[in-house]
C-alpha cells in the first residue's frame, strides 16, 4: 500500500490544526473521498484490490503533477513568444486591434480575460496592462489564435478574420525559432496549421490534467474519431513526446533544461504495477 511516511524520529505538525502525525504512523488516503466511477479504472488495472487502486490512483496524481509542471513552464514560455512576436507585427496594443485580427471565439477569449481584470487597470494601455492581460488568458487563447480563423462579428472588410495572414512563415520562425527544425524531422511544411496542431496537442494533455482526470489508460482528442470507433487516443508517451517538442520549437534551451530537471521520467519509473508481478 503507497503511504505517506513522516520519517525521522521528529513527529510532523500539521499547519493550521496544530495536530500532530507520529513518524511510525501509516497515513492513507480515505476512499471515502473519491467517487466509485473515478476509480473505475484503477480498479480494473487493479484487479478489484482496493489498496492496490489507491496506490495507483495516488501515484497517478504524482504523474499529473510532474506533468502539469513541465506544461506549465511551456505555457509561459509560449504565450510569451506569441506575444513577442504580435508586438513586433501590429504593436503594443496589438490587443485592441484583436477584434479585427482574430476572429470572434479569439477574441472573446481574450475579452473574457480582460473582464477579469481589476476594473482600476481597464483604461490602461502600455505593456504593463498588456502583460496584466497576457497572464490572464488561458492556453486555449493560442490555440484559437493559431486556429484557421472565421468570422469575427464585425460587418464589412473585417467580417472574416483568416489567420494564415498574421502567421505567416517569419511570425511562425519569430514565435517557435525552433520550429523549422522540428517541421523537417516530421518531414511537415512549417505552416500555420502544422503549429496549431502541435500547441493543440499538449493543451489537450494540460486540461485532461487540470481536470484531474486520469491517464493510466491514455487519453481521448476531442473531435475525432467516429461515432462507431470513438475518439483517437494518445498515451502518456505521446504527451510527453508533443511537450518535448513544443520546447524545441520554442527554444533549444528550453527544451534542454525540461529533459534535464522534469521528473516525469522518474515518476513513471515509480509506477507501482511494475511491482505487482
Amino acid at each position: 500500500m503507497r503511504v505517506a511516511c513522516v520519517g525521522g524520529s521528529s513527529p510532523l505538525t500539521i499547519p493550521g490544526t496544530g495536530d500532530e502525525i507520529a513518524a511510525t504512523d501509516r497515513v492513507v488516503l480515505p476512499v471515502a473521498h473519491i467517487s466509485s466511477q473515478r476509480l473505475e479504472p484503477y480498479f480494473a488495472h487493479a484487479f478489484g484490490d482496493e489498496s492496490k487502486s489507491l496506490e495507483l490512483y495516488t501515484w497517478g496524481r504524482e504523474l499529473s503533477a510532474a506533468l502539469f509542471r513541465d506544461i506549465s513552464i511551456l505555457e509561459v514560455a509560449l504565450r510569451n513568444s506569441i506575444d513577442r512576436t504580435l508586438v513586433e507585427r501590429f504593436g503594443g496594443d496589438w490587443h485592441l486591434l484583436a477584434a479585427a485580427l482574430f476572429d470572434e471565439r479569439t477574441y472573446r477569449q481574450l475579452a473574457e480575460a480582460w473582464e477579469r481584470l481589476p476594473s482600476k487597470f481597464r483604461n490602461s494601455t502600455g505593456e504593463r496592462i498588456r502583460g496584466r492581460l497576457i497572464a490572464g488568458c488561458m492556453f486555449g487563447v493560442w490555440v484559437s489564435a493559431l486556429d484557421a480563423g472565421g468570422k469575427t462579428g464585425l460587418a464589412g472588410p473585417c467580417s472574416v478574420a483568416d489567420h494564415d495572414r498574421i502567421w505567416t512563415r517569419d511570425a511562425l520562425l519569430s514565435a517557435f525559432p525552433g520550429a523549422g527544425r522540428v517541421a523537417g524531422m516530421e518531414r511537415r511544411q512549417l505552416d500555420r496549421a502544422w503549429a496549431h496542431s502541435r500547441v493543440r496537442e499538449v493543451h489537450i494533455l494540460r486540461n485532461r490534467i487540470a481536470h484531474h482526470e486520469s491517464l493510466i489508460n491514455g487519453y481521448p482528442i476531442p473531435g475525432s474519431g467516429s461515432p462507431d470507433a470513438g475518439p483517437e487516443r494518445r498515451s502518456v508517451r505521446d504527451g510527453i513526446a508533443a511537450c518535448g517538442l513544443l520546447a524545441a520549437m520554442l527554444d533549444r534551451d528550453l527544451q534542454r533544461f525540461l529533459a534535464a530537471t522534469s521528473r516525469v521520467e522518474q515518476v513513471l519509473a515509480a509506477d507501482p504495477r511494475i511491482g505487482w508481478g
